[in-house]
């Protein structure tokens, strides 16, 4: 099931977000959407506190900004041996 929806931060809509699970090209590795940022309306330090905040939600999760995309996005970290 898809979860859907608008987001705001300080009371300004930023984006949408979405449950949904892709794969990337050329990975087997599982990246989600937490949040597609709508540039227009989020600075640069608003979109930094908001990955942390989605860092600190799930610590078991490697988040980053895809740039191609314009989202907040993660998967699960790879483990080291």
């Amino acid at each position: 099931m898809t979860k859907t929806g608008t987001i705001s931060f300080n009371k300004r809509y930023i984006g949408t977000y979405s449950s949904d699970h892709e794969t990337t090209a050329g990975s087997n590795m599982e990246k989600r959407v937490h949040l597609k940022v709508d540039a227009d309306n989020l600075t640069l330090r608003e979109v930094m506190d908001k990955l942390e905040e989605i860092q600190a939600e799930n610590p078991d999760l490697d988040v980053f900004f895809d740039g191609d995309t314009k989202s907040i996005c993660s998967r699960p970290r790879s483990k080291t041996e």
